[in-house]
């Protein structure tokens, strides 16, 4: 560390991007996978962010984050926080300090989820772009049913395999075996089932034309009210080409600030009909909703997994993790609850109504 407090290659980052000393930081909340600084130079203010590392984990999250915002600054999105600099052999990168509040759920309105929905349509209005023929495959990309299924069910089993004994541990593996495994399979069947009767291979990989660019990660948990009254959406990490499904699923399932149901045909519609198969597109969207219901109840889960238990611990600065994972379990009972399989149809509930796929 420096006479700052900041390590030198922040420093060096700084004065790279023209920040000039001395510098006062404070640390703010980050993401799951990062620390974020605060930084008060004499010439501005800016974001350092750091990125966490894994010999387990290949993702280069700086790299995916740091050329999706270029991206979608370069093409004039200014709903993102500016890249400024970066320091790939460090970990880290530089970017435009935003201030503003996190939003609320009760915050989640039609006129947000419109600026969610002109975000995504604005980039993909720029698909063609040698900058987006650039970009990575999103994190998890998934671009065939047997892909979205496996991928899910990949989760769920590794979470059946954390260790028992402790009560907490004990009842997450309740939870698994009473709640969720039974409402995974059910769901899978009816969802293979509905796929089948469209006609279609469900090891067929989706045309690269009906493919979108993909913030991932997607929703008002990554996202700021600024000062100006706009709604700033950052941490780029899984970002890249994906299924539009998929999108769409991540972006109603995520369960830190949830997105009303009551939005979501709005929303397929809006998106399926950029797609050259707008009715196969819509079609596959309703179907693979109740399929990342579970995925995210699992990921809410992550908290018990050792890999996901050592990142925490790097962007939290070593918070509680018992603490963190009671919180996790609730959340889980809580996500999970919100599925309803009958024996031919789904059900979504949530506090402002239902979303039936049969």
């Amino acid at each position: 560390m420096s006479g700052t407090g900041l390590e030198p290659q922040m420093e060096a980052l700084l004065q790279s991007a023209s920040f000039e000393p001395p510098y006062n930081h404070e640390v703010l909340h980050g993401g799951r996978n990062n620390r974020l600084l605060g930084i008060q130079a004499a010439n501005g203010q800016v974001a350092i962010k750091q990125y966490y590392r894994h010999a387990g984990d290949s993702r280069d999250r700086l790299a995916s984050d740091f050329a999706f915002a270029s991206f979608a600054w370069d093409h004039g999105i200014r709903c993102v926080p500016r890249p400024l600099g970066v320091a790939y052999d460090d970990g880290i990168a530089l970017y435009e300090f935003i201030t503003g509040i996190q939003p609320a759920p009760e915050d989640v309105t039609k006129r947000r989820v419109e600026e969610a929905l002109s975000f995504y349509l604005s980039l993909n209005a720029n698909s063609d772009s040698k900058q987006a023929r650039e970009l990575p495959e999103a994190s998890e990309a998934c671009f065939s049913l047997d892909t979205h299924i496996n991928r899910v069910s990949f989760r769920l089993d590794r979470l059946r395999k954390i260790p028992t004994g402790a009560a907490l541990e004990d009842d997450v593996l309740t939870l698994i075996s009473n709640e969720i495994s039974p409402k995974w399979n059910a769901a899978v069947a009816i969802v293979r089932d509905g796929h089948a009767r469209s006609g279609a291979d469900p090891g067929e990989a989706l045309n690269v034309h009906d493919r979108c660019i993909s913030p991932s990660d997607f929703g008002y948990h990554n996202a700021l009210i600024s000062t100006d009254g706009t709604m700033r959406f950052f941490d780029f990490e899984y970002a890249g080409w994906d299924d539009p499904a998929k999108m769409t699923s991540d972006f109603f399932c995520q369960p830190d600030v949830p997105v009303p149901l009551c939005f979501f045909s709005d929303f397929v519609e809006r998106t399926a009909g950029e797609t050259r198969e707008p009715d196969m597109t819509r079609r596959r969207m309703e179907l693979l909703l109740p399929v990342y219901q579970v995925k995210w109840t699992c990921i809410v889960l992550n908290e018990f997994l050792p890999m996901h238990a050592d990142r925490r611990m790097f962007s939290t600065h070593g918070l509680d993790l018992e603490q963190r994972k009671a919180r996790q379990f609730e959340k889980a009972k809580r996500a999970i609850a919100r599925l309803h399989v009958l024996s031919n149809e789904i059900v979504i509930t949530s506090p402002d109504g239902e979303v039936r796929i049969d």
